[in-house]
């Protein structure tokens, strides 16, 4: 396994144990099983640390995301696919730990941008989805299913109004594509 790659997946898994502020480059290198100066040999500080985990987390999410519509011909399926693989996963993450809320909400200014960044590349990618449907407006309706989702996953007050919230979203947005 690439070093890089160990140490990210170990920040999440510290980043979500302790949350960002509490944790330390030690606690990282000895969850990674390696040693603090190895950890620095890569990474400067947990900043840079904070900001490569959000872009790994999203990215790999989104890699799996395609590989799910690259197999599926309609918008609810696509939908359905995007709840499941970046929707439903964070909102249970954020629930069972409250201090992986600053993880996915990126904490500081350096982790607001990543997760700015991250929720840009899942955008373009629903601007593709809709653009190859032929829907009008799909940077428009891109940002409103990623933002939107956000939104109600953020505000959900369980996962089963997460459910009927994200369903309503989904009647939303294909009523949206079809004018």
């Amino acid at each position: 396994m690439d070093i890089r790659v160990k140490i990210l997946d170990a920040a999440v898994q510290v980043f979500m144990r302790f949350g960002v502020g509490r944790t330390r480059m030690g606690d990282i290198a000895e969850q990674a099983g390696l040693v603090r100066q190895t950890l620095y040999t890569v990474y400067k500080n947990k900043d840079e640390i904070l900001r490569a985990t959000i872009l790994h987390v999203a990215e790999r999410s989104l890699e799996e995301l395609q590989n799910d519509w690259s197999e599926q011909d309609h918008l609810t399926d696509h939908l359905e696919s995007y709840y499941q693989r970046a929707i439903y996963p964070s909102y249970a993450v954020i629930s069972a730990s409250p201090e992986a809320r600053d993880m996915v909400g990126g904490y500081n200014e350096v982790g607001q941008q990543a997760v700015e960044e991250a929720q840009d590349s899942k955008i373009q990618a629903w601007v593709d989805v809709l653009t190859a449907k032929a829907v009008s407006e799909p940077d428009i309706l891109a940002r409103y299913i990623v933002l939107g989702s956000l939104g109600l996953r953020d505000l959900a007050g369980s996962k089963e109004d997460l459910e009927v919230l994200l369903a309503v979203h989904k009647r939303a947005v294909v009523e949206l594509a079809a004018l």
